[in-house]
């Protein structure tokens, strides 16, 4: 009788649970040299103003480039300086000072 009881709840869980989440999709990334993305930040005038080490178990780095007009390009830059296109576009801002230092207070009391 238990066991049918927690056989119910799961395939109860379960189906709500595929009821609620949003529809995931498949993103194509392009993946380019060294070289060949210099060409695509020099196009639009972009350099790096961001970058920081990635934790999903291949070795490489995250970089941001920005260019003056509000255009930006995210990469993952991997070991063998493959560049993949994580992100492109327009109207680049950076957070304001006040709402970094809300945000920043909300993270030392444990919240996001």
């Amino acid at each position: 009788m238990k066991l049918l009881i927690l056989v119910l709840v799961v395939m109860f869980t379960v189906q709500v649970t595929a009821q609620t989440l949003p529809e995931r999709r498949v993103r194509q990334v392009l993946c380019v040299s060294g070289q060949d993305l210099t060409v695509l930040t020099d196009q639009f005038e972009e350099t790096p103003v961001a970058r920081g080490i990635t934790f999903d178990g291949i070795a490489g780095s995250l970089v941001i480039f920005i260019g003056p007009t509000g255009s930006f390009t995210v990469v993952e830059r991997t070991d063998d300086d493959t560049y993949c296109v994580l992100a492109v576009g327009v109207q680049f801002e950076s957070v304001p000072a006040d709402i970094q230092k809300e945000s920043q207070q909300r993270q030392q009391k444990g919240r996001l």
